[in-house]
């Protein structure tokens, strides 16, 4: 495609357009033919071609640069379309455009089943196939497909995708909310389409152009249904046409599925939010005294009958404890005798008989005998899942009521698994749910006193253990107890592997206070009736840890999350999302999970993914959907770590689903523009520098319902870039990140001088007396959108000259700066702080010229012109030669044979960034560089000026204006030190840098990162 066409002096501008999924092109003439491949081999689509669009209206090609937001906005382009009413033409703009919606397709049906991205050709099950047949072509969302076959039981579709200039996408199911995509024929929703808008002239003798004369003038999108007689005119159809750049400040993502965490299973990992514990505390009651005949046993030992009543009574065993020795002695179950005060613990057991030690039983039977009932405490532990690290995927909430009963559901006190009490889950209760609390001890015959025993529970095990140790000896303390004795784990700290109260209330309350039942049996032969204790059971949750002092963030989260529904994130790849409440905007955590694996739970299949790594933003960390509350959701989001700014808006300008349909490297988010690769100059993004070399890191994020410009706004007003949509050499129309502040003498895009210039209206020179020179810094933003760092920088010379000072505030979203010390953040913001003062401090220049409009068709908005014009009021007088600007604005209809532009003049220009070499260390005379190279084409800044003789300023980093001039000795490059002429008499313990103290010429090399000619210290 040849671009000369359209920027001829003497042209007749003919223009036409394509939407995808529509096989019927539209122009001021009759389009060229097109005939495209659909659906199966060897199948074609020929376009129809109408010549309806009205010449002469709409066509704004307008756009206007905001330096203050570092935007470029552009115009709704319109394009009228004559339609009739009466006419039988199939593609007459009345019968494509005219249908409303659903309603007016001849086949409409709902999608049954997710479409994810990158799932190729599928079969795809929908609600009905009436009114479809092999080869029509169908649409779902703004994708096209072709139907290759329709297959019945249940009803489906067996689908191309992509077709008609479409991309693949996802399309998701609600069925909890009952929302379903359309799939309808023909097309009937044109809102968001893509549209491409070529651009020719006639040829001398008044003919169409053909196809290869065309290029692409405007690539677009439609912001609205077509409408009819919107402009007046009874027999028209406009369309409104945004340029694709205007998707940068669209809403992101709204078309995303709700993620839900599943309220039928749960995953654990063993590691965390496994365990409950609980509490048996025994008061001295309860004591036993008979005094019992001694006999002797067939092996000769003396025995004691162990039975109330001197045995004709109720059996005392498991009255208070074990008698039988199948605990340790050291076990607080196990009952010891004690006679005459000599402490004997049982050893053997035949029937009901109990053995004493046989270095006493002599002593028998002339003593009294008593089981006594010793102070003690014992921990019992229920753990979901013993599995440590392996995923074990459960219905939940059964599975709690499962390890209830196995874990403290025994009827009996005389083996490891067994207690003084059994407890048991129930969520049918009257209290509903409730812990049903019972007790396996009772008063009999020969008791004293009444036993007493105390349960406490509560989610903090920490609180619990402390506060049941009170009185007690180290081998009385709350320790879990095997056949062994002590069990290990005891002594291990589970505090953070807990079951937390928002999943399971066991403490008093939110703040973890501990929750006593006291139990006692004081009334002879009365059973001891169960306690009933109020709960509450989270219906989903997800633990993202607990935070650590140390490491200042929230550690050991869970490792798996369960959902409802398939994120449908692809293999290998990684999405995050935030979690959020329904009836609240600020997220409340983020994490990045993997690929969905489906688990199948009793018959609900539910779909578990990997958290690689999560970050808590609220004051819990415990996600959890309850009864009676909004449930939880999870949102997508683009988050971004330790990447270039240029790849962090190639990835949002590319993402369509993430599946790397648009572009293989980088359609790799949720959500985004969605533009192709094919459709960007990638290499003007990856040229964009680092805006803020002293930054800690560069952290956007953009959120769903955002737009890409509320996350990389701060990002580019940092780089001093903006984004545009440009036409290129190649005819193609392609976005690009363009330059703005000072005029570049490196990169002059054009010169332009009277012959361009149009005498009527004649040049304008005015003055524009808008300063800012008060900069408001603002950065690490939190979630809430707070900024955590504030620093205002005011530019003093300006202040004292115009006596006024005026505010700009410059929010830096996505940047975190280092905010140790005022030192750093000096250090971090110079250079913006430099630029914007050079920009907006001082009274500027505005040229409102009037050129042809063929000129300006490949404009470079913020782009740098050399303006030559007799009339033109510059920095000395009138007349300009050669002036040095920045295109502000193009104004004019694509009909139109001129053009007005605004071109901004600040009196210089520079040709770049001046070089400089960042210093990590100072010793004496010798200083070490760090390792940064700045220049794409592999020259650092220090090769520059870095030379025998040369004399240098050394800067002090936290110090915008103090440096120390020295002289260069040698410099070794290998190992980045410079030998000074003197020793640096200057102590810096912040990082400092160099520049040249005189520096008048530039190697051609170095240009393409730049420098100032002229270097002004204020």
């Amino acid at each position: 495609m040849s671009i000369t066409r359209i920027t001829d002096a003497d042209r007749e501008p003919v223009y036409y357009l394509k939407i995808e999924g529509l096989a019927a092109l539209y122009g001021t003439v009759k389009p060229p033919d097109l005939t495209v491949g659909v659906g199966v081999p060897g199948n074609f689509v020929e376009y129809a071609t109408r010549a309806a669009v009205i010449p002469g209206e709409g066509f704004d090609f307008s756009r206007r640069l905001v330096a203050e937001d570092a935007i470029i906005e552009s115009e709704v382009l319109a394009v009228s379309l004559a339609t009739d009413d009466e006419s039988p033409d199939a593609f007459d703009p009345a019968r494509i455009f005219g249908k409303l919606g659903q309603f007016g397709a001849s086949y409409s049906a709902n999608l049954r089943t997710d479409i994810l991205p990158g799932a190729g050709d599928i079969v795809a099950e929908v609600s009905t196939t009436v009114g479809v047949e092999a080869g029509d072509v169908v649409h779902i969302g703004r994708e096209t497909c072709y139907v290759v076959e329709v297959l019945a039981g249940p009803p489906r579709l067996s689908l191309t995708r992509g077709e008609l200039g479409t991309r693949e996408q996802a399309h998701r199911i609600d069925a909890e909310s009952g929302i379903y995509p359309l799939v309808t024929s023909p097309l009937v929703h044109f809102r968001g389409r893509r549209v491409t808008i070529y651009e020719s002239a006639l040829r001398a003798d008044g003919s169409a152009p053909g196809s290869t004369e065309y290029v692409e003038r405007m690539k677009g999108v439609l912001v609205s249904e077509p409408q009819i007689a919107a402009s007046g005119k009874g027999h028209s159809i406009d369309l409104q046409i945004s340029p694709i750049t205007g998707l940068l400040d669209q809403p992101l993502g709204t078309g995303s599925p709700t993620l839900r965490l599943s309220a039928h299973a749960h995953t654990f990992d063993a590691m965390t939010c496994n365990l409950i514990d609980i509490v048996e505390k025994v008061k001295a009651e309860g004591d036993l005294l008979s005094l019992f005949p001694c006999a002797e046993d067939p092996d000769g030992f003396n025995f004691i009958p162990i039975f109330a009543g001197g045995g004709n009574g109720e059996s005392v065993m498991g009255a208070i404890g074990s008698f039988d020795g199948s605990l340790p002695a050291v076990h607080p179950r196990s009952v010891p005798l004690n006679i005459s005060g000599s402490l004997v613990f049982v050893t053997d057991v035949a029937g009901n008989l109990v053995k004493t030690d046989p270095v006493v039983s002599s002593l028998l039977p002339n003593f009294d005998l008593s089981a006594k009932n010793e102070p003690s405490v014992e921990r019992r532990r229920l753990a979901v899942s013993s599995l440590l690290g392996v995923p074990q995927t459960y219905r939940w909430p059964d599975i709690l009521v499962q390890r209830f009963t196995e874990s403290f559901g025994s009827e009996s006190m005389d083996n490891t698994d067994g207690g003084r009490f059994r407890l048991a889950l129930d969520l049918t209760s009257e209290v509903s749910p409730a812990i049903t609390v019972s007790a396996n001890f009772s008063w009999v015959q020969g008791m004293q006193k009444a036993p007493s025993v105390s349960l406490s529970l509560c989610n903090d095990v920490g609180e619990l253990v402390s506060s049941t140790e009170d009185g007690f000896g180290d081998h009385r303390r709350a320790h879990i107890f095997n056949a062994d004795g002590v069990d290990p784990d005891s002594r291990i700290d589970t505090t953070h592997q807990m079951i937390p109260y928002e999943v399971l209330e066991l403490s008093s309350g939110e703040e973890g206070g501990v929750q006593t039942v006291d139990m006692s049996a004081e009334l002879r032969g009365r059973e001891i009736p169960p306690f009933y204790l109020a709960t509450r059971v989270a219906n989903a949750f997800c633990y993202l840890g607990h935070y650590s002092e140390a490491q200042e963030r929230y550690i050991s989260a869970e490792k798996y999350l369960t959902l409802a529904t398939d994120p449908g994130i692809p293999v290998g790849e990684s999405r995050s999302y935030e979690f959020t409440k329904d009836d609240e905007s600020e997220p409340l955590a983020l994490v990045n999970i993997g690929p969905a694996a489906a688990v199948n739970v009793d018959g609900v299949t539910v779909y578990r993914s990997e958290i690689l790594n999560s970050e808590v933003f609220g004051e819990t960390s415990v996600m959890a959907d309850r009864s009676g509350e909004d449930p939880h959701k999870l949102q997508p989001i683009a988050a971004f770590e330790d990447k270039k700014i240029g790849e962090i808006i190639l990835e949002l300008l590319c993402s369509l689903d993430g599946g790397r349909i648009t572009s293989a490297g980088y359609d790799v988010l949720p959500f985004g523009a969605a533009m192709d690769e094919s459709d960007i100059d990638v290499e003007s993004f990856l040229a964009i520098p680092d805006p803020i070399p002293g930054a800690q890191a560069l952290r956007p994020k953009a959120r769903q319902a955002g737009t890409i410009y509320e996350a990389v706004r701060g990002l580019l007003r940092a780089s001093g870039y903006a984004i545009d949509l440009r036409l290129q050499d190649d005819g193609v129309c392609r976005v690009v990140a363009t330059p703005i502040g000072i005029p570049n003498a490196s990169k002059v895009a054009g010169s332009i001088g009277e012959s361009e210039i149009a005498d009527t209206p004649p040049p304008a020179s005015t003055a524009e007396l808008s300063i800012r020179n008060v900069f408001n810094f603002r950065s690490n933003f939190d979630p809430a959108g707070e900024a955590g760092v504030e620093k205002t920088v005011k530019d003093s010379a300006s202040v004292e000259l115009f006596g006024e000072a005026s505010d700009l505030d410059v929010d830096l979203q996505g940047v975190d700066l280092r905010s140790g010390t005022p030192g750093q953040m000096i250090e971090a913001l110079r250079p913006l702080f430099s630029r914007l003062r050079q920009e907006f401090s001082y009274p500027r220049r505005v040229f409102v010229v009037t050129l042809r409009a063929g000129l300006v068709a490949q404009m470079q908005i913020g782009g740098t012109y050399a303006l030559s014009h007799r009339q033109l009021l510059g920095a000395d007088g009138v007349s300009v030669d050669s002036a040095l600007c920045r295109l502000r604005s193009i104004s004019f209809s694509g009909f139109d044979a001129v053009a007005e532009c605004e071109f901004v003049f600040y009196g210089f220009s520079g040709s770049g960034w001046g070089p400089s070499a960042d210093v990590e260390i100072i010793a004496g005379n010798i200083l070490t560089l760090s390792a940064a190279s700045y220049s794409s084409a592999g020259d650092s800044d220090i090769d520059a000026f870095l030379v025998a003789g040369a004399k240098v300023r050394l800067y002090d980093a936290s110090d915008v204006d103090a440096f120390q001039e020295v002289t260069v000795g040698s410099y070794d490059k290998a190992l980045r030190k410079i030998t000074l002429v003197e020793a640096s008499v200057w102590p810096i313990d912040e990082p400092a840098y160099l520049t040249p103290t005189v520096y008048d010429l530039s190697p051609e090399s170095l240009k393409l990162f730049g420098y100032f000619d002229k270097t002004r210290v204020t």
